[in-house]
């Protein structure tokens, strides 16, 4: 058999396993390669290609804080070498890690759990809604996993992309205040 180039021919045998060599049902009768299929020639058409067994999941618990203070939510940039590294949140840490312990001046008004699978680890999310009488100091802040902090007014939250667990417990949490 006479190859082109290679990229065509990596093509073309992309195409040819996606609508011939079909898991449990191949189509040999209409595959122009069958003369020269190992597989056929075995017998083993029907293992080919076998499947890998996914991993179990990584199960880890996660802690994190709506803060607010009047009608600012503190964002925390995600560390470097992290999960989001480099992304505005809100502050929350993986379980192990040091806990911070809760601003002095802050009350807790609504809790929230999630679930989210993120590549190979299943996050049991907690979320508390913390409202606080003036903002922390950057010393209360110190403890929490971030490379900077930001206070950003409620009624502008829609210009920042929040990653979707962040986003749902904020929500849940705003519906408390309602």
């Amino acid at each position: 058999m006479a190859l082109g180039r290679p990229g065509d021919v990596n093509q073309a045998l992309m195409d040819l396993s996606a609508k011939v060599c079909l898991p449990k049902e191949p189509r040999c009768l209409t595959c122009p390669l069958a003369e020269e299929c190992t597989a056929r020639r075995e017998g083993r058409q029907r293992e080919i290609p076998t499947k890998k067994a996914k991993a179990a999941p990584v199960e880890l618990r996660a802690e994190g804080w709506i803060l607010l203070a009047g009608d600012e939510l503190l964002l925390a940039r995600r560390p470097t070498g992290q999960w989001l590294s480099g992304l505005w949140d809100i502050p929350w840490w993986i379980e192990g890690q040091a806990s911070p312990a809760l601003p002095e001046n802050c009350a807790q008004f609504a809790s929230c759990a999630q679930t989210r699978t993120i590549t190979k680890h299943r996050i049991h999310f907690e979320v508390r809604g913390l409202r606080c009488e003036a903002k922390p100091v950057s010393r209360e802040l110190a403890a929490l996993p971030a490379t900077e902090f930001r206070w950003v007014r409620l009624e502008d939250l829609h210009g920042i992309n929040l990653p979707r667990p962040s986003e749902k417990a904020l929500a849940a949490a705003l519906r408390e205040l309602e």
